[in-house]
């Protein structure tokens, strides 16, 4: 009964010092995304496939505040 309680001890330890952890690294993290997003689509331009990648990357830009452009690959 006494190893259980170790054990339970050691294991809340582990789990509030990755909290820890994770929350320095968040608090140290840069905003994403610091630039503009490309959403690559890959049929030809003016396609029906394009339109709707356009539409919706308009709408994405919406809730992301961030500018997000529909491309081709080259």
């Amino acid at each position: 009964m006494k190893r259980t309680n170790i054990s339970k001890f050691i294991g809340i330890g582990l789990v509030t010092a990755c909290g820890i952890f994770n929350m320095q690294a968040l608090a140290a993290s840069d905003k994403f995304p610091d630039h503009s997003l490309r959403m690559v689509v890959g049929y030809p331009l003016g396609g029906p496939t394009d339109i709707v990648a356009r539409i919706a990357a308009a709408e994405m830009s919406k809730v992301l505040k961030q500018s997000i452009v529909a491309a081709r690959l080259p």
